[in-house]
């Protein structure tokens, strides 16, 4: 194998490694992301209820 061959080889095997920390490192926060989603999915759902159980009440 040439020297190139060599050096473009450890150039991959260095790029694929660190493709893998940078998706190892976007786990928390992708995690961060659905969590901020689903509280404020929380707190319309619960926001909706108690309007709609509010006017229910007040008959038009």
């Amino acid at each position: 194998m040439r020297q190139e061959d060599m050096d473009y080889d450890a150039l991959r095997e260095k790029a694929d490694m660190l493709r893998l920390t940078d998706a190892v490192k976007a786990i928390p926060i992708l995690m961060l992301h659905v969590s901020i989603i689903f509280s404020a999915y929380k707190q319309i759902s619960a926001l909706f209820k108690t309007t709609t159980r509010f006017f229910g009440v007040i008959k038009w």
